[in-house]
C-alpha cells in the first residue's frame, strides 16, 4: 500500500472520530462509490453522506518570501458537478489537511457539494490531472492562517468560512443511562 493511502485513511478516520465525538453514529460504506463516511443522527434518523479528501502539506515560498502551506487534492469532477442524489440530501466534501512536523495536526475545510460545485464552476477552479475526469484542486494556508483555493497568478477564493466549520453537525447531548 502506498504511503498516501495511509494518509488518506488516517484523514477519513480522523473525520469519523470528530463526528463520533459530536454524538453521531458513523460508518464507512462497504462498497466505495464515492461516499467515504455515512453520518447518522440517531435522534432524527437523518443520514449525511461525506466524501473525504486528504493531503499532506507542501511548503512553498511565495513572491513576498513568506512561507505558505500548499495542499493538492485530486477530485473526480463529476462527483462535484453531477446532480444531487435522488435522496435529495446535499453531500459534503471534507478536505483534510495534515501538517508536517511535530506535533501533527489536522485542518479541515467542510463544504457542501452544492457550494463546492458553485465555487468550481464560477471561478474555473481546478487544473487538469493525468487521469481523465479528475481535476487537481489546490488549497493554500498563508502565514496568518487564512485559507483559500488558489489558481494561477495568485487568484484566491477564500475558504475561511469553511475552515474547521463543523456546524452542520452540532454536538448532540449525551444520552442518560
Amino acid at each position: 500500500m502506498k504511503p498516501s493511502k495511509y494518509v488518506g485513511y488516517a484523514g477519513q478516520l480522523d473525520v469519523m472520530a470528530e463526528l463520533s465525538m459530536r454524538g453521531y453514529n458513523v460508518a464507512a460504506p462497504g462498497v466505495d462509490i464515492g461516499d467515504d463516511v455515512l453520518v447518522l443522527n440517531e435522534d432524527t434518523g437523518k443520514i449525511d453522506r461525506v466524501q473525504v479528501k486528504t493531503a499532506r502539506q507542501h511548503t512553498k515560498s511565495s513572491s513576498n518570501k513568506k512561507n505558505r502551506l500548499i495542499y493538492e487534492f485530486l477530485v473526480h469532477k463529476p462527483r462535484i458537478t453531477e446532480n444531487l442524489s435522488k435522496a435529495g440530501s446535499d453531500p459534503y466534501f471534507i478536505f483534510a489537511m495534515l501538517s508536517i512536523g511535530w506535533p501533527k495536526y489536522w485542518t479541515f475545510v467542510i463544504i457542501s457539494k452544492s457550494v463546492l460545485a458553485h465555487l468550481v464552476k464560477e471561478n474555473d477552479l481546478g487544473t487538469k490531472s493525468s487521469r481523465p475526469e479528475q481535476i487537481r484542486l489546490s488549497i493554500e494556508i498563508d502565514s496568518v492562517g487564512n485559507i483559500s483555493f488558489f489558481k494561477k497568478r495568485n487568484v484566491k477564493i477564500s475558504l475561511n468560512a469553511y475552515k474547521n466549520d463543523w456546524t452542520h453537525w452540532p454536538p448532540i447531548p449525551p444520552y442518560d443511562t
